[in-house]
């Protein structure tokens, strides 16, 4: 195991640094083999800062490199309901869950 100190650090912010050569090859490294965790994380970002078309090219971009994730089908179905919002607000409470309805009916239809 190689280890080095990072330059200009001491004590606690002394860095460990092992050489990739001596660590086991079956061990994760969660920046190399997480993609797919990064990609529907800024699929989730958008998505809470309501940004309707970088959800989506977000979303396009995590099915393309991830086609068979299971989070697509639901963060699908978030990015459509987000492509539908309306600007006007709901006419009454009923019309509120009529669409509140409608989407847990969709969401409920992908599990």
């Amino acid at each position: 195991m190689i280890t080095s100190v990072a330059p200009g650090t001491s004590g606690f912010a002394a860095t460990r640094i092992e050489s990739k050569e001596t660590m086991n090859s079956r061990q994760l490294d969660i920046f190399d083999d997480s993609r797919d965790t990064v990609l529907c994380n800024d699929v989730v970002v958008t998505l809470e800062r309501r940004d309707t078309v970088s959800a989506g090219a977000a979303w396009a971009a995590f099915a393309e490199e991830f086609p068979d994730h299971e989070s697509l089908a639901p963060l699908s179905v978030l990015v459509e309901a987000l492509e539908q919002r309306v600007a006007a607000p709901f006419q009454d409470h009923e019309s509120l869950h009529d669409a509140r309805g409608a989407l847990c009916d969709v969401i409920q239809s992908q599990r």
